[in-house]
């Protein structure tokens, strides 16, 4: 995954700008093709869309290592 990320206490109108630019610069069928041939899934998401599916991540590895009993060092 890749994502962009911004410097905390950045203005999220400064952030959502730059989410859009992001998002129709990887949309365009050029840069869309050459990032897919690169192996990339081009999905363009929010920052609240980027959150959400951090989260669940988050909480399906802490499940699978706890599953798995792995230990914390």
């Amino acid at each position: 995954m890749t994502i962009a990320s911004a410097p905390a206490r950045t203005p999220s109108n400064v952030i959502d700008e730059v989410s859009r630019a992001i998002v129709q610069a990887i949309q365009q069928p050029g840069v869309k093709a050459q990032l897919e041939q690169q192996g990339a899934q081009v999905i363009g998401s929010s920052p609240a869309q980027l959150a959400e599916s951090t989260a669940l991540a988050t909480q399906a590895w802490k499940a699978f290592v706890q599953r798995h009993d792995f230990a914390q060092e």
